[in-house]
């Protein structure tokens, strides 16, 4: 699996580079991303009760994040201001991102009325104006095709994941049914073998497609006719570029083509000379390389899966976790300036319940906020807070105490990382200190230096300009993976005075 090694070293380094980076991954990289997501998505469709498929999850995890993290205000704007190939092929990774983001997003039950999802859904219809426009132009022929496909299986995937009382429901019929209004009524007019001579692939796309979707009755493609153009066009194939989109649209639907398919990918496989410059399509050459030396291989399937790579780079970025950090530190200054707040934390009324509703009701109040508290667990575990960070999957998990109090039945770091969930990476221990003595060193003993799991060396002490809240980062190895831990004290002394 050579080629599946350089994917996913080469992956591994540029998710890694555009977690921390300004502008969102153009046109390639895009792509890249997009195939990247399509061959982890059918791996777990493929294989449902693998063991290891946390693992994949991680990864899927991590590029709905990236997609997320970059959608501004104006980013679904694009699909209003197609003026060139290249603008429809950006907005058709975009759809095909979209999926995979949603994919994520109902995986880990975060919650999809975020921002960016709504953005989405009202400006999508100037992509279908387009298409609808330009589908019989030469120019635009092809790459609307391929549009209308992925827009079409776009939407039918959001069809059978929301509930028919959901508001994106309703949108998503409107959508899907003008993608197959526009494909149905161009099959009508056109052959499509004539039409894209060359294009075998897209011929499959829409092939499978109809029959997906209860189509195929409708004799919009013969399918004897497909299968004379494929086997015609199959001697002249000499790249690798869309060889895996075929083999993954005739696994189950033509197994004779796939077969032809799949001996033509060997043949040219073993004449296939990598250089750099094919990275953008190392996903597709991996994915062919799976079907060559895993696939149907039920014993080799076993290894791969379970000798799968760990994303291991796989947490929030510093930059993003600042902007939770600054919301935070914003929100105890409300506490420390709220006189009505510091009486009932005097005469100890404020419980650890009520630091975390104050904390929720501030967080909702900015708006851009998705909060999920204790009594809202949208994962598999509950907490006393976790926020969806504005305009990315990545989610951050507080855990609220009182420094001594119920720490027999509810030891702090073991609370905080059994309420975490799977993919998280970062959580926050918010420490209240009632006494009017320090607590830092008993803390970083007691709650850090003797846990089990701290890894030895890795205690930080956090300074912030204009800050006097003690805050100390900590590494843990909880269940094989690695989380940092922040704490945060917040001294009550200054309220006796």
């Amino acid at each position: 699996m050579s080629y599946f090694n350089k994917w996913i070293v080469d992956f591994r380094k540029r998710l890694i580079q555009y977690q921390v980076a300004e502008r969102e991954p153009q046109l390639n990289v895009k792509s890249y991303f997009v195939d990247s997501g399509n061959f982890f998505m059918d791996l777990i469709q493929l294989y449902p009760d693998n063991d290891n498929n946390d693992v994949l999850w991680n990864w899927l995890y991590q590029i709905g994040s990236i997609f997320a993290k970059y959608a501004s205000n104006d980013y679904f704007g694009r699909f209003n201001n197609i003026k060139s190939t290249r603008d429809l092929n950006n907005c058709t990774n975009t759809l095909g991102q979209m999926r995979i983001v949603f994919f994520v997003l109902k995986e880990y039950e975060i919650h999809e009325k975020i921002s960016i999802f709504k953005k989405f859904f009202e400006r999508v219809s100037g992509f279908f104006d387009f298409i609808s426009s330009r589908i019989n132009e030469n120019d635009y022929k092809i790459s609307a095709l391929y549009g209308c496909c992925i827009a079409i299986q776009t939407f039918s995937f959001f069809l059978e994941e929301f509930d028919e009382i959901d508001y994106f429901y309703s949108i998503s019929v409107k959508h899907y049914e003008r993608g197959i209004k526009i494909l149905s009524e161009f099959l009508e007019k056109h052959d499509v073998f004539k039409e894209a001579p060359k294009s075998y692939a897209l011929w499959l796309f829409i092939y499978k497609l109809l029959i997906t979707e209860d189509l195929l009755d409708s004799n919009l493609i013969n399918r004897g006719y497909l299968i004379e153009n494929l086997n015609k066009i199959l001697s002249s194939i000499t790249k690798i570029i869309s060889m895996s989109y075929t083999l993954d649209s005739t696994r189950e639907l033509l197994v004779d083509i796939f077969d032809s398919y799949f001996s033509k990918a060997k043949e040219i496989m073993e004449h296939f000379s990598y250089s750099g410059s094919y990275w953008s399509l190392l996903a597709r050459i991996a994915k062919v390389e799976f079907y060559i030396e895993i696939f149907d291989q039920e014993e080799s399937v076993f290894e791969f899966l379970k000798n799968f790579p760990n994303f291991e780079e796989n947490v929030i970025p510093d930059s993003i976790f600042k902007l939770f950090s600054s919301k935070l530190l914003g929100i105890v200054d409300l506490i420390e300036g709220d006189s009505t707040l510091k009486a009932l934390i005097r005469e100890n009324k404020f419980k650890e319940e009520n630091f975390r509703d104050f904390f929720k009701t501030h967080f909702e109040i900015l708006g851009e906020w998705s909060i999920i508290d204790e009594f809202k667990g949208k994962k598999d575990k509950l907490s006393d807070l976790r926020v969806s960070v504005p305009n990315t999957l990545f989610r951050i998990t507080t855990e609220f105490k009182i420094w001594k109090r119920n720490f027999d039945k509810y030891p702090p770091v073991e609370e905080l990382l059994n309420n975490m969930g799977a993919n998280d990476r970062k959580g926050v221990i918010f420490m209240v200190n009632p006494n009017k003595n320090s607590i830092e060193e008993k803390l970083k003993k007691e709650l850090i230096i003797d846990n089990s799991k701290y890894v030895p060396g890795t205690l930080e002490d956090l300074k912030i300009q204009n800050r006097n809240i003690p805050i100390f980062k900590a590494r843990y190895i909880d269940d094989g993976k690695t989380v940092d831990i922040y704490f945060y004290i917040l001294d009550l002394k200054a309220f006796w005075i």
